[in-house]
């Protein structure tokens, strides 16, 4: 069967990449700051149900009170802590190569078990792979960079990102199984519309919200 012409151009751009001595230059793939840290900062954890279960205390309940002597004090039974439930699901990349790609590569297949791949076979099979493996695993970490971005709106299955996390409106929506309209302590902090007319206002907002991540987020870490 005779090739096509974007076979011919596309069999030629791997030839010429086979007997390149370096790697294709990458004009294409950012950097993925947030997805590199997620990925650094992983935890482990018991998994079941296909549900995740994150661990949320939102009160001391506190029995505090003051005495002396022998004044009465009393007792409570705390309930400090709630589960904020995420749901699992799974992401997918691949790539497939046929018969008549790998032809126009000089990769023959056979269905003798006995066969010995040639020098030149193994250069090109390694390269191919190699090529292929890289833009999956490239690709496949852009787009999910992409996802632990966004808010998870697009796509049921998608993750509940940053935007879903740090919300401009932290009032509105359920969050890990959680309704931020009805618990204030599932909201973080946002401060919108700032007026610049004002010399050092911008400051005094951000400061304020410095202070209430300090408060809250645990010496900055939250927001």
């Amino acid at each position: 069967m005779p090739l096509t012409a974007a076979q011919m151009v596309s069999g030629a751009n791997t030839q010429l990449q086979t007997y390149a001595t370096n790697d294709p230059i990458d004009q294409f793939t950012t950097q993925r700051p947030l997805a590199n840290w997620l990925i650094q900062n992983r935890q482990d954890s018991i998994f079941g149900n296909g549900v995740f279960n994150e661990k949320i205390r939102y009160t001391n309940d506190s029995n505090y009170q003051n005495y002396t002597g022998d004044d009465q004090v009393t007792y409570n039974r705390k309930k400090t802590v709630r589960l904020a439930p995420f749901q699992a699901y799974e992401a997918f990349d691949g790539f497939t190569l046929n018969e008549t790609e790998l032809a126009n590569n000089g990769i023959i297949l056979t269905d003798d078990r006995n066969a010995v791949m040639t020098e030149a076979e193994k250069i090109q099979i390694v390269n191919i792979l190699q090529e292929n493996w890289t833009t999956l695993k490239d690709g496949f970490q852009e787009n999910w960079d992409i996802e632990v971005h966004l808010d998870g709106a697009t796509n049921p299955k998608a993750v509940p990102g940053l935007d879903a996390l740090v919300s401009t409106t932290p009032a509105v929506g359920t969050v890990g199984g959680i309704d931020r309209a009805a618990t204030t302590y599932w909201r973080n902090w946002v401060d919108i519309g700032i007026s610049t007319a004002t010399a050092g206002n911008l400051i005094s907002h951000l400061e304020t919200l410095w202070r209430k991540s300090i408060a809250y987020g645990k010496l900055g870490g939250g927001v």
